[in-house]
């Protein structure tokens, strides 16, 4: 059964818990979310409940430092909703 948020694709930009949780209830709810970290990772990512707050989603690494970073995030922009 397709969820309520089916059809939604969701880029994650947060750091910690509080963005982690509400970006999980969309993947929950059947959203396509796409993690998006630096080079250097998430620095939450050793906190034991990280992989809780990060269920059901998709990851990649960006640096939004480079121009090749910026244009890929605009290419994945082009597809959320």
């Amino acid at each position: 059964m397709a969820g309520p948020c089916s059809g939604l694709v969701v880029l994650d930009f947060s750091w910690g818990m509080a963005g982690g949780l509400a970006t999980a209830v969309f993947a929950d709810f059947g959203a396509d979310v796409i993690k998006l970290e630096p080079p250097t990772g998430d620095p939450f990512r050793t906190q034991p409940a990280w992989l809780a707050w990060n269920r059901g989603k998709h990851s990649a690494v960006v640096d939004l430092k480079t121009s090749e970073g910026v244009a890929a995030v605009h290419r994945l922009a082009e597809h959320a909703e």
